[in-house]
């Protein structure tokens, strides 16, 4: 019996393109796949078979030259301001498009959420990093965020406004 089913993934290549094959195939087996992403890949998922849910753009974000603890909690309060208006986004569209299941990257924390409130099955996806026992690019990476710092404190404020705003489930802003 044929599904309807939701993707999503805010952006970048690498989240994106190894998703693409799975979708080709569960279109040439007569499921119908919508793909929420930025405008930058809607050749790619339209490509593909998919039908492109267009989602607001991820705002420009330049990294100072030194990479660093404060880089990467810049960057996740900037990315979490971007998910922030994603969720309204999907939000209306989940609540106008009924669909039987919503596969999501798992650095996109707002398809869960609405996964979870109506009760859809939901898919997380990892296509981005390799890591095993030895080897994490995540922990790497955030290795040395402390919750004490200006912007993890102002991230946690962000991620409980928001929770308290659409009451949903406390939203962690450690990685």
């Amino acid at each position: 019996m044929p599904k309807k089913l939701l993707f999503m993934t805010l952006a970048g290549h690498g989240h994106i393109n190894p998703i693409l094959p799975l979708v080709e195939e569960l279109v040439r087996r007569g499921h119908q796949v919508d793909y929420a992403t930025g405008a930058g890949h809607a050749a790619a998922v339209t490509d593909a078979g998919a039908r492109w849910l267009e989602l607001p753009p991820l705002a420009p974000f330049t990294p100072p030259s030194k990479i660093g603890p404060e880089t990467v909690a810049g960057w996740l309060r900037h990315y979490f301001a971007a998910m922030s208006a994603t969720y309204l986004v999907l939000q209306k569209y989940c609540a106008s498009e009924p669909v039987d299941a919503i596969c999501y990257d798992t650095t996109n924390w707002p398809a869960r959420i609405i996964a979870r409130s109506l009760g859809i099955p939901a898919v997380q996806c990892f296509p981005h990093l390799a890591s095993n026992e030895t080897y994490s690019l995540d922990r790497q990476l955030t290795a040395g965020l402390d919750a004490d710092d200006p912007a993890m404190v102002s991230l946690a404020a962000d991620c409980a406004a928001f929770s308290t705003e659409y009451g949903v489930p406390s939203v962690s802003p450690t990685p």
